[in-house]
Parts: structure tokens; C-alpha cells; sequence
């Protein structure tokens, strides 16, 4: 098989521009190496473009950016471009790099004689770790100056300017070369996994524009909370203090302390030395002075419920809580200061301490936002094709204040905004556009259900999924005794059916993972359920999960054969190989990797119906022609759509969606829905107007 080596060099990239103009070309697709004008040589350089995408492999360092770069500057030869990709004819040799390391369970870090140390994979890193030698970078630094020769001949560049990318383009075929001496099996989802890395390029080339007026208003009301909780409320004092004096006369204890908290909270954190302000006059937390009155709390906190009959606070045996093993201490055996731990004090002052934690928080990743809206530039994430599982991760980009004006983008974390509020509403469509969502609805378990299908021919939970069970209530019915049918009615008003919902919910997501007894505790009790057990409980209910799957035995046999007698595990469908997993990371990983594959798989072919109109299959979408991919947040995608149009457009994608999850998902497919929104709402769901298209769904107006 002929492998087509390529790479530009361009004009540096900016925020707005990470598919800049090219400058020039250099490729081997003729026999031998070329350095070609991208202006000056431009038929020659669209004829070995073409001839590097349809000859056999086309191969770069990050070649999804040189893909892009060329995307854009060649709209022609879109349909030689994408081909490629869908014969799974593009290699990177970063990817490459990345994948033999997976499999040999040194992913992200490498051994050295001072022992592990974290591996990059850029070119130069490569080099240096199969050649033993650096990368010639040319001693005028010509690197980031290709921009000046956009206008000159390459005849008339300097010597150093035309061997550095000649000197690339070499080294990026060395490179190749010695990865194709490693274990074919290693690389056999190299192709598939540079397609991935090219679809989340043209999400990141896009970006996700901003509302510049909600994020001003929301950056106020953050400031004005964070001064009511340092400063405290004086409005309310005159209210609380005739509470005290009304409780204290009519003899009622409870009600007393309970004012005598209000008044104690009300007066702010600076008024309990928890902050205090610095010689720039910013306030700053005191976590010294906090974690000492969390000490002084915590044997004064309320008791939590945990399961169905739970013991009276007053009958609660100390030492039967082992809080060692359920409270994170620091070194000298001090309760440490966490959301969890100050959520579960019961001291107002100690939650309101977390709050302005949280608020900080926010503000800082708010500072990003108001930067790009004032730019009016829109937010351009990074994204990484591969982890451990296959899943993708997400940077912004931290940068040295130094390096603020010259910066290559607005970056922002943008799989993992939901827990910030107000953050996630600042994106919306650009103007003419409305955004839409689709995501598989619980991918991971369907995965697992399916993972038991392929390797045993069988699973309850997948027959259940398959079935519209809601396994949540199926779950706490088995805990509880009750009736599902019961549960599943009364889920959202009666508060017994939805304890037992809720109840079962860490042990249906939990318990796939190998997670134990400890680990199911921890996890209930987390602010995604605030659901608190007992360990015997915990292991109790554990034991009618396994009654309710009993795939369980197989599976985890399995994972205990691959990780002690094998030392590694193959993904299925893809055949990628983790090595020097655990057993707890191989129990996830079986099933995370096929949701990751599968949502990436799906999201390839989204992508390529909005640039070209069609599928890898040829199948014409018209509607979907146009509209953008713009996050992809693990089974979610999210993209804007031109507003007459999308409707049928987010449904072409949801059906695409469809269709690539039941390839990879036979037994066990996941449904995908889709949604129009105004501004990216996690709240948001179908709803269709009066013609049967698909509207854009409105938070509802509570009225006052």
C-alpha cells in the first residue's frame, strides 16, 4: 500500500481563523519531495492533493489540521477529501504514537531511568524518541514566519525556509515507518481514530459563538451574590432579630437557635474571619480559618436518612459510622474542607463559604467568555481525540498573561459546563440559526447490555432497555419491595416512589464498573443523588442488582482474564487494545470505549452531511446541508442549523445518529432524540408545534 506523506505550513492561525490560508505545500505523492506555492503553484498543488487523498494513505503529524487548512482553501476537492476518510485512508503518525502506547498501557507517559514521566506526542517528541535525535527548527525560526512568503515565489525563499518543511515532511515518513514495525494489531483503529480527530477539528475550525449581554448580566449577578455573601445582608437583620426576641419570650428552643443561625449566616464570611481582603484589597478564603470551624462542627451536624428504615439519630453508634473510611481527613486526622464535607456540616456559614467557592470558580471561567464576547469572537475549544476508554477530552487553553495578545484562539472547556450556572446558557447560534441537541439516551448502559450480547448471547438489562423499562425504578422497586409499576407511576409525586428511583440509580450506573460497596457509598451520596447508605446497605442493595442482571457473573469473569492472565483487553468492534489496565479500568473501559466509538462513529458521518449533504453511504441530506457541528460532549452532539430549515435538519441528524448506533449496537440500539434551542439549555427537550415540525423549546416563565 502507497502512503502519501503531507503537510503546510500557513499563515499563523488566529481566534476566527484555525484553518488558515496555506502557504505552501510540501508532499512526496509523486515520488519525491516537493515544496510547491500555494498561490504561485496552485494547479500543481491541487493535482498532488488530489493524488495524495485518492492514492492510497494520506499521512501527516496532526494531518486533520493540514485536511482542514485544505478544506478550506480548495472547496473542490471536498468529495476526494472525505472518500478518504470513509475508507478509512488517513494516518497520523501523533495518533499512531498515541494508540501503541494505549496498547502497551503507557498512554500519556513514558519510563525513563527517573522513573514515569508524562509523554507528548508532538513531532519533534517522536523524533527524539525513536531516532534519538532533535528536529532541525532553522536558525531564523522560520516555523512561525511562513505568513511573510504568502506573496514570494518559493525560488526566491531563503535556503532555511524551504529545507524546514522539506525537513518535516521527512522526518513525519521516518516516523510512520518505524510505527509500522510495532504489532499490526496496535494500529488497527488508527485510521478510524484520525477521522475522529478530523471531524472535532472542523468543530473547533467553527466555534460556538456567544451572547456577549447574558454574559455581562450574569458576570453581575455573580459579583452582587459574591458581596452578599462576604459582606452579609443587613436587610434582613431587623426581621431575624424580632424572630429571635418573638421565639425567645414564647420559651420555643427550636426556633430560638434557628434564629440565632439565620442572624450567624446573614452577617458574612468576612465577619467570621473566613475571608479577609489582601493588600490588592481582593478578597481572598481563609481555608485555614475555615477548616478549623468545620472541625468545630462536624460533631454537631444533622444525621442523614440513609435506606428504608434507618436507625434514629439518637440511636446511631459512632463507631459503627467508620467515618475514616466515609470522610476525607487531612494529614492530621482534620476533617477536610470540601463541597461535600461543608454541604454535610449543617452550618450555614460553612454552605455559603462553599457558594462563594463556586462562585469564584465560575467568575474565573466567566473572565474567558467576556474576553472572546468583547472580541466578538467565538469560543474555539481544543479538543483530544484519545483516551484511555476512546473518549474525547476538551481544553480551553491556559495562557500566560504574557501571551494574552497574541493568543490562537478562545478556548473553553466546553464538554463540561453544566454544573456552572449561567455558563452553559452564554452559547447560542449565530444569527439565522437556531442550535439543536441530540444525544443517545443511556449509552453506557445500552453498551454494556450489548457488550454481554457479543461475548455470552445474553443480557437482562438489555432486554429490559429494549423493552422501555425505566431500569431506575425497576432497580429501587427490587430494593424496596415495591411494586414497578407502582414506582414507575409515582415517580415524580409521590416521595416514596422517587426515594426508590433515586435509590437505584448509582447501583444501575455504578455497578457495570466493578464499582464495590465503599465505592457505590461514596458515589450515592454525591451531589448527583444525595442518596446516603449504610455500607450494609450498599452491599444489600448491590445484591438485587445483581438479581436484576445476572450478566454480571460472566462479564466480570471475563474482565478478571483479560486484566490478571492476558494484561490487557480488546475493545470491541474496533479491536483497539488497552494494555496495563486495572480491574476496575477494564470493567469500564469494555463498555465506555463502545459508546465512545460509536457516538465518535455517528458524530463523523453528522459532520459530513453538514459539509457535503451526504453520508459514507452516499445517502443525500439535504436539509442537514449547511448546519455545523459545534461540541460534542461524549454521546451528545451539538450543532446550529439555518432556522428554516431545522427542524428537518436536527431530524436527519438524530436519524443519522440512529442509523450508525444500530451498526455498532445490534442488539441493544440507543434511542436519539433531538431538540431546538434559542441558547444551549441543558433543560431542553422536544416539542413540536401545531404542524408537527420540531420548534424551539422556551424555559417556562414562572410568574410571580
Amino acid at each position: 500500500m502507497k502512503f502519501n506523506t503531507l503537510d503546510f505550513e500557513t499563515v499563523l492561525i488566529s481566534p476566527g481563523s484555525l484553518a488558515p490560508p496555506p502557504v505552501c505545500l510540501v508532499t512526496d505523492v509523486t515520488g519525491q519531495d516537493e515544496i510547491l506555492h500555494c498561490r504561485f503553484d496552485r494547479d500543481a498543488v491541487r493535482d498532488r492533493l488530489y493524488r495524495t487523498y485518492q492514492e492510497g494513505y494520506a499521512v501527516g503529524a496532526f494531518v486533520a489540521f493540514d485536511t482542514s487548512v485544505a478544506l478550506a482553501d480548495m472547496p473542490e476537492l471536498s468529495d476526494v477529501i472525505w472518500q478518504a476518510y470513509d475508507e478509512l485512508r488517513v494516518l497520523d503518525v501523533q495518533l499512531n504514537a498515541q494508540l501503541i502506547d494505549l496498547a502497551q498501557g503507557t498512554l500519556g507517559w513514558a519510563r525513563t531511568p527517573e522513573g514515569p514521566k508524562k509523554a507528548t506526542y508532538h513531532l519533534a517528541d517522536l523524533v527524539k524518541r525513536y531516532f534519538g535525535r532533535g528536529m532541525e527548527k532553522g536558525p531564523d525560526g522560520w516555523r512561525l514566519r511562513y505568513g511573510t512568503l504568502l506573496g514570494t515565489p518559493v525560488s526566491q525563499w531563503p535556503k532555511e525556509a524551504r529545507e524546514y518543511p522539506l525537513n518535516d515532511l521527512a522526518e513525519t515518513r521516518a516516523v510512520l515507518h518505524e510505527q509500522l514495525t510495532a504489532p499490526p494489531e496496535y494500529l488497527v483503529d488508527a485510521a478510524r481514530q484520525a477521522r475522529a480527530s478530523f471531524w472535532l477539528t472542523l468543530v473547533s475550525a467553527r466555534g460556538f459563538a456567544l451572547d456577549a449581554q447574558w454574559i455581562d448580566k450574569l458576570d453581575a449577578e455573580l459579583a452582587a451574590e459574591k458581596k452578599r455573601l462576604i459582606e452579609g445582608d443587613a436587610s434582613k437583620y431587623q426581621g431575624i432579630y424580632a424572630e429571635y426576641v418573638r421565639a425567645s419570650a414564647a420559651g420555643d428552643v427550636a426556633a430560638t437557635e434557628a434564629a440565632q443561625r439565620a442572624g450567624d449566616r446573614i452577617r458574612g464570611l468576612a465577619a467570621h474571619g473566613l475571608v479577609e481582603l489582601t493588600k490588592k484589597g481582593v478578597w481572598k478564603r481563609c481555608g485555614k480559618a475555615a477548616g478549623a470551624r468545620l472541625e468545630a462542627v462536624w460533631g454537631n451536624r444533622p444525621r442523614h436518612e440513609t435506606g428504608e428504615g434507618a436507625a434514629p439519630e439518637d440511636e446511631i453508634d459512632e463507631d459503627e459510622l467508620d467515618e475514616d473510611e466515609q470522610v476525607p481527613r487531612t494529614d492530621d486526622g482534620r476533617v477536610q474542607l470540601t463541597k461535600e464535607t461543608t454541604r454535610d456540616s449543617g452550618d450555614g456559614v460553612l454552605q455559603d463559604y462553599s457558594a462563594l467557592s463556586s462562585i469564584l470558580v465560575t467568575q474565573a471561567k466567566l473572565a474567558t467568555l467576556k474576553d472572546a464576547a468583547s472580541a466578538k469572537m467565538p469560543i474555539q475549544a481544543r479538543f483530544e481525540t484519545l483516551l484511555e476508554t476512546g473518549r474525547t477530552s476538551c481544553r480551553g487553553g491556559k495562557l500566560k498573561k504574557k501571551d494574552l495578545p497574541n493568543r490562537s484562539a478562545f478556548g473553553f472547556q466546553i464538554q463540561n459546563v453544566s454544573t456552572e450556572p449561567g455558563l452553559r446558557e452564554s452559547f447560542i447560534p449565530r444569527p439565522g440559526y437556531l442550535l439543536w441537541s441530540i444525544d443517545y439516551g443511556q449509552l453506557e448502559l445500552c453498551t454494556w447490555a450489548q457488550v454481554c450480547m457479543y461475548l455470552f448471547g445474553f443480557s437482562k438489562l438489555g432486554e429490559m432497555l429494549n423493552a422501555k423499562k425505566d431500569v431506575h425504578s425497576m432497580m429501587g422497586a427490587m430494593i424496596f419491595g415495591l411494586e414497578y409499576d407502582w414506582v414507575l407511576a409515582n415517580k415524580k409525586k409521590d416521595p416514596k416512589a422517587k426515594k426508590a428511583r433515586d435509590c437505584g440509580k448509582p447501583f444501575v450506573f455504578g455497578k457495570p464498573g466493578g464499582m464495590g460497596d465503599k465505592g457505590i457509598q461514596r458515589f450515592a451520596a454525591g451531589p448527583k443523588y444525595n442518596v446516603f447508605l449504610s455500607l450494609e446497605e450498599a452491599h444489600a442493595y448491590g445484591l438485587s442488582w445483581q438479581q436484576m442482571c445476572p450478566e454480571h457473573a460472566p462479564y466480570f469473569k471475563y474482565i478478571r482474564h483479560a486484566t490478571e492472565r492476558q494484561g490487557y483487553i480488546t475493545q470491541l468492534v474496533s479491536n483497539r487494545i488497552r494494555g496495563g489496565g486495572s480491574y476496575p479500568e477494564n470493567s469500564n473501559s469494555l463498555f465506555q470505549a463502545l459508546a465512545a466509538d460509536t457516538a465518535k462513529a455517528a458524530v463523523y458521518e453528522v459532520q459530513r452531511a453538514c459539509y457535503t449533504g451526504r453520508d459514507s453511504q452516499g445517502t443525500r441530506y439535504p436539509a442537514l446541508h449547511g448546519s455545523y457541528v459545534l461540541d460534542f460532549v461524549h454521546d451528545e452532539a451539538i450543532g446550529e442549523s439555518p432556522i428554516d430549515r431545522a427542524s428537518e435538519a436536527s431530524q436527519e441528524a438524530a436519524g443519522i445518529m440512529r442509523r450508525v448506533a444500530q451498526e455498532w449496537l445490534p442488539h441493544v440500539p440507543p434511542d436519539a432524540e433531538p431538540c431546538l434551542m434559542r441558547r444551549w439549555m441543558k433543560e431542553a427537550s422536544i416539542v413540536r408545534g401545531e404542524d408537527g415540525r420540531i420548534k424551539a423549546w422556551e424555559p417556562k416563565v414562572v410568574m410571580a
